[in-house]
């Protein structure tokens, strides 16, 4: 498995609203490291800029991301304790996550 940065990660709202053009940055990091940089609240048609909302709901997931790939690997283990095999998608998404080539 590939490794990601640890958990838990955050986000931080950082409001740059007296800047030249003014905007919102949604920070998600953990105790030491930036993660990712999401701007949103930005005035005008730039296509790379996310509206707030949406911004926000994105920071969320985003920010969950290891919780969710922790549950869904520990999920896996309970099917494979029992003899069973985990479901197709929930092994996709486990490898999509890890960079690993996905199940056919």
């Amino acid at each position: 498995m590939n490794q990601h940065t640890p958990g838990p990660w955050t986000q931080r709202v950082w409001d740059y609203s007296h800047a030249t053009p003014p905007r919102k940055e949604l920070n998600i990091e953990n105790e030491t490291n930036l993660i990712a940089t999401l701007q949103c609240d930005f005035p005008g048609d730039n296509p790379y800029i996310i509206p707030g909302d949406e911004a926000r709901a994105n920071a969320r997931l985003i920010a969950a991301a290891p919780e969710l790939l922790e549950a869904l690997e520990d999920a896996c283990l309970t099917y494979a304790v029992h003899g069973e095999q985990p479901p197709e998608k929930w092994l996709a998404a486990i490898a999509h996550a890890t960079g690993e080539q996905v199940p056919a």
